[in-house]
């Protein structure tokens, strides 16, 4: 993948490096009620930030998905544009305090205050569940 970027360089990334090398990774919502995208940041250990209305997440009876990604409505922006003018602040200034605020400060005290234990956390659900068509199928 290439990203260009303000001072007019391209950048060259491995999209599965880049991943492993992120603590968060988007999820949105795919064709479907469900997103390829999912398992791919699961597998690469990232935590997952998940927009969408309607995504079924896969073993939602048996997998509390809330002690392992940060789950937003996708309409979040729309609903909190006023309190982002009422802060002074842009979207993505707002958006951020409001994730680590209200989302990340929740799971940090779940893995003692680590984003290694919410890694491996990540990494150990995958391999229970999404690893092998095995796992997937029983």
């Amino acid at each position: 993948y290439i990203i260009s970027a303000s001072d007019g360089e391209d950048y060259h990334y491995w999209y599965p490096t880049l991943m492993m090398q992120s603590h968060f990774c988007l999820v949105i919502n795919g064709d479907s009620a469900w997103s390829l995208r999912l398992m791919e940041v699961l597998s690469a250990g990232c935590i997952p930030i998940i927009f969408g209305n309607g995504m079924r997440l896969p073993f939602d009876r048996v997998i509390d998905w809330t002690h392992y990604a940060v789950v937003f409505d996708e309409f979040y922006f729309n609903e909190h544009e006023r309190a982002a003018e009422a802060a002074n602040l842009n979207m993505v200034e707002y958006f951020m305090r409001d994730l680590y605020d209200n989302k990340i400060q929740q799971n940090m005290q779940r893995y003692n205050g680590s984003f290694v234990n919410w890694h491996r956390h990540i990494l150990l659900l995958y391999g229970k569940y999404f690893q092998n068509a095995d796992r997937i199928s029983h």
